[in-house]
């Protein structure tokens, strides 16, 4: 079965990974990447995705760059410590790679053209998605299936003590998004749990393809993890995780609740949800535990589906 994807994103070391496991997976046809602020810049982001797929010789996919900040009240911050000084670890892609950057009306012909074929998903801050399903709500009741990577359930957050940081960098969109639109969300919960261990590690750095990329992307990202979190045997890639279960929903298990965000104060960006036995049931597919042997098995399988011995 082929998935038709257009995803949003701020590359970013584990956004950049995604887009790699979007153009490789088999079952993957990646018909559009949404580029905005986060991680990095959105012109970084823009440029950071052009060279991803300039590496991929896929250059011909839309690059659509969209939302510059958040709508919430405050200043988004960049974590160079992270992800690197231009977000893909020591690769510092400067200018723009020709191909093909396209207006954000783009989106509503990508809506119209895959239709119920299409799965849109989003990996970084919903400002942008928020925006187009504002602007083309009649399209987007035609969508496949929406997923996001965002949220943590009654577990630390990664950018505050309770807010995962896509949620976090703008709550209001967040906010909009899960109160009118069906999604199925990839929080921390299970995200924390995409880690890619040392022989894993050796395994991509060998890709035909992406291998002297990713080496080069996940140095700054290990050294990082290494540092703050020893405790790990590797660092996680968060945003591989939409798309896997997307391809295979059976990968994890899911509540389906209603989530509200807290827009203000100390707890801003909180996801919070209701699992009192006899909470209703809500319109947003939640991951609530995951294989993650299988995960990072399915993963493997797609970064090297297409290679002989892969």
């Amino acid at each position: 079965m082929k998935h038709y994807v257009l995803l949003f994103c701020d590359p970013g070391i584990d956004d950049a990974m995604a887009i790699m496991l979007a153009i490789m997976h088999p079952q993957i046809e990646l018909v559009g990447i949404v580029t905005s602020y986060g991680n990095v810049t959105k012109n970084q982001s823009t440029i950071n995705a052009e060279y991803i797929l300039k590496v991929a010789g896929m250059s011909h996919i839309p690059v659509i760059p969209a939302a510059f900040r958040s709508f919430s009240a405050f200043e988004e911050v960049s974590y160079p410590e992270i992800h690197g000084v231009a977000g893909l670890g020591s690769i510092v892609p400067e200018h723009h790679f020709p191909g093909n950057r396209l207006g954000f009306d783009t989106i509503r012909s990508i809506l119209t053209t895959y239709n119920r074929q299409l799965t849109i998903i989003e990996l970084g801050r919903m400002t942008a998605l928020a925006s187009a399903f504002n602007l083309y709500e009649n399209e987007f009741s035609q969508v496949k299936n929406v997923f996001i990577m965002g949220g943590a359930f009654f577990i630390p957050g990664n950018r505050t003590p309770v807010a995962e940081a896509n949620v976090y960098g703008d709550s209001v969109s967040a906010r909009f998004i899960f109160r009118f639109l069906q999604t199925t969300i990839a929080p921390l919960n299970v995200t924390s749990q995409a880690i890619i261990t040392p022989p894993l590690i050796q395994r991509l750095t060998s890709h035909p393809t992406f291998g002297s990329t990713i080496q080069a992307i996940l140095s700054v990202y290990i050294k990082y993890y290494q540092e703050k979190h020893p405790q790990l045997s590797g660092p996680p890639i968060h945003d591989i995780v939409p798309l896997l279960i997307m391809v295979n929903p059976s990968l994890a298990t899911y509540v389906s609740r209603n989530i509200e965000v807290i827009t203000m104060g100390e707890a801003t960006g909180m996801t919070v949800i209701d699992l009192r036995p006899d909470s209703p049931i809500g319109q947003q597919k939640i991951a609530w535990t995951i294989n993650q042997k299988q995960l990072l098995q399915d993963y493997e399988n797609a970064m090297f589906g297409f290679y002989a011995g892969g």
